[in-house]
């Protein structure tokens, strides 16, 4: 009778530990869920911000890009009339935008655009 009694309290007790583990694992779960939803909410509000069309012109030649979504292209209209087309991906949260395969920063004031690469060359971009 005396096992009895003492398996019984022993499964009880590991039942409500059990029970206990898995609300706390639960919480930990959803407080997860949050902050990656509001991680995410963030860098596609930074990523936004910088949709539009922009355009610059230096050396005869008119660069236009594109973006919507972090995604999009820049176009290269040269001189002669030969066109260039890269694809663009844009790291809003972190400030960085991709060209083919060059990764430059920026910076957005107002209608202007600065993209800078890693030597310190500039280029300045006007929203269409």
């Amino acid at each position: 009778m005396k096992k009895i009694l003492t398996l019984t309290t022993l499964l009880a007790t590991s039942a409500l530990l059990v029970a206990c583990d898995m609300g706390d694992n639960d919480d930990m779960v959803q407080n997860q869920q949050q902050t990656t939803q509001q991680s995410s909410t963030a860098a596609i509000e930074t990523t936004n911000e910088i949709d539009g069309t922009y355009v610059l012109e230096e050396m005869g030649e008119t660069k236009t890009l594109t973006i919507t979504d972090g995604m999009g292209t820049l176009e290269t209209m040269e001189k002669d009339g030969e066109k260039d087309s890269e694809q663009v991906t844009v790291d809003g949260a972190n400030k960085v935008i991709v060209i083919g395969d060059d990764s430059k920063t920026y910076m957005l004031e107002g209608s202007t655009l600065t993209l800078k690469e890693d030597d310190g060359e500039t280029a300045v971009y006007t929203k269409q």
